[in-house]
């Protein structure tokens, strides 16, 4: 059955890179087309790290979190951990007593540390700040010239202290472009590679199925370890089948895409790239689980600050809550514990982005941590619908999603991740959504 599928799984992968290539081309004559959306970019990023750093600052002043000698010291710091997340974005205070002050840029991308105001943007950084003092709020204003724009917000604080920001956007070509031909690139080279492992597989399954079986049974001697094996080499058999049918919807969401912007580029590349690169990403997520869910898992087990890790980790999924207006809500009873920081974080991040996709806005999503007869006990709950109750007898066994955009293997990898850890994971029936690990 496997060697009957063979020519239907290549004609597959024929086409899907058929189409990539033709994308690729797309946005590579789309690319003149993309400089007002990087100034764009470029002005919503200032905007947003100027608020959040004055709304940050006006908060901590409340709470009189510093003293006054240890003013621009505070604010500093505050620069350097707010503009971490906004790439190429630097930023500082003013005040009409002692002008500018703190300063930040920590994504610069030359060498070493940059600390030195940018002298040559004083006036024009001056008079931003001076509109949006007079005005009493947020003012952003842009300067172009032949190879970049300069993008400058300021925001007040209050009367007579400001908070400034300011971005260079190049007006070349759009690093979005790039970056897709990029993903683009990778998904040929990906999606080759995991349908030749999963082909490899399915052959290898069904040409030595019994005779493999005895030698693990001799070998092992444990009957659930044996099942689990066979099960892991049937999903991969069924991952091989499905892969057309999975596959389909993204690229002919992307293919739709880019020939309505080919119609009428000037008008619709703006709105058709962000949705293509969308598309890519799906794709892109896709072959990296499906090789993921391929490759052996090898734990590097280190004692983990939680507090440190939660604080940290998990950054992407915050935003997209964010962005969705839910709160997402962290929690640890628990100071330090011993696991695979990156692989646990891997599958929380799957039911975390499990949760905020079907939260409904305004909803609260739980991360709660706690110590139960010397186990770790992680709970996972949110106020959405919960899964359905066919998905809950397929639960954690087959690779299909009701979530659209989901690969359906995120459950999957969850489990493989705890159970090396010795742990389980299991969804609790409650009013609320629970998923519940729990780490030895």
């Amino acid at each position: 059955m496997v060697r009957g599928k063979t020519p239907l799984v290549i004609l597959s992968v024929v086409a899907v890179v058929g189409i990539a290539l033709g994308a690729w081309l797309l946005i590579a004559n789309l690319a003149s087309l993309s400089c007002r959306t990087t100034v764009k970019t470029a002005s919503a990023n200032t905007q947003a790290a100027c608020n959040e750093v004055s709304r940050k600052f006006v908060m901590a002043q409340a709470d009189q979190t510093f003293s006054p000698d240890k003013q621009t010291a505070f604010q500093s710091a505050l620069l350097e951990i707010v503009l971490d997340h906004y790439e190429g974005v630097e930023g500082g205070f003013w005040s009409a007593d002692q002008g500018f002050s703190a300063y930040a840029f920590p994504t610069y991308e030359g060498s070493g540390k940059k600390t030195d105001f940018p002298t040559a943007e004083r006036s024009s950084i001056e008079k931003t700040i001076q509109q949006s003092q007079f005005r009493m709020r947020l003012w952003s204003d842009t300067l172009e010239g032949r190879r970049e724009a300069v993008v400058r917000t300021a925001c007040p604080v209050h009367r007579g202290v400001s908070v400034w920001m300011m971005e260079r956007a190049p007006l070349l070509e759009d690093s979005r472009f790039t970056e897709a031909k990029q993903k683009l690139t990778l998904l040929f080279a990906g999606l080759s590679t995991s349908v030749l492992m999963l082909l490899g597989f399915g052959w290898l399954a069904s040409l030595k199925v019994s005779r493999r079986f005895g030698n693990l049974q001799r070998e092992l001697g444990d009957e659930k370890e044996i099942s689990a094996r066979n099960d892991r080499l049937k999903m991969v058999g069924e991952m091989s089948a499905g892969l057309a049918h999975d596959l389909r919807e993204p690229i002919g969401a992307l293919r739709l895409g880019l020939e309505n912007a080919k119609v009428d580029p000037a008008n619709r590349a703006a709105r058709a790239l962000p949705l293509a690169i969308e598309q890519v990403d799906r794709l892109d997520r896709f072959v990296e689980m499906m090789l993921a869910f391929t490759r052996p898992f090898r734990l590097k087990l280190e004692s983990v600050d939680i507090g440190v890790w939660l604080e940290t980790g998990f950054t992407t999924v915050k935003s997209r809550a964010r962005d969705k207006q839910i709160h997402l809500e962290t929690r640890s009873a628990v100071k330090t514990w011993t696991f695979d920081p990156f692989q646990l974080a891997r599958a929380i991040t799957n039911l975390l982005e499990n949760a905020v996709h079907f939260t409904p806005s305004g909803g609260l999503i739980k991360l709660e941590i706690n110590e139960q007869q010397s186990r770790l006990v992680i709970e996972i709950s949110d106020t959405g619908p919960g899964p359905s109750d066919e998905a809950k007898k397929a639960l954690f066994r087959t690779s299909k999603s009701e979530r659209i955009g989901g690969t359906g293997l995120g459950l999957l990898l969850a489990k493989e991740i705890v159970e090396l850890h010795g742990g389980s994971i299991e969804l609790i029936e409650r009013p609320k959504t629970l998923f519940k690990m729990v780490i030895p």
